[in-house]
């Protein structure tokens, strides 16, 4: 079994600036929003990384590609600092 450190994964993402090919930042709902769908993730209601986790499985479901759920995971390391620091902002 391979542990998982997600703080790790997410510092790493928020370290370099993600391409956004797949995902928008909506600066005004404060929100990320998918650009083949209305999908829309807004950050205020994820609090810590278990939401984060919650919200990858669901996307993941919805049959999203790959490297949009990479994308998303980096935004999120980019935009909630709280997840990598492990201190809410």
């Amino acid at each position: 079994m391979v542990a998982i450190f997600t703080q790790k994964i997410l510092f790493a993402s928020a370290q370099k600036l993600p391409q956004m090919k797949y995902w928008k930042y909506d600066r005004h709902h404060r929100c990320l929003r998918y650009v083949k769908s209305n999908c829309e993730v807004e950050l205020e209601k994820i609090p810590d990384w278990l939401e984060l986790v919650d919200w990858i499985f669901y996307l993941h479901s919805q049959g999203l590609e790959p490297a949009a759920l990479e994308e998303f995971i980096a935004l999120c390391g980019r935009y909630l600092p709280q997840l990598t620091t492990g201190k809410p902002i």
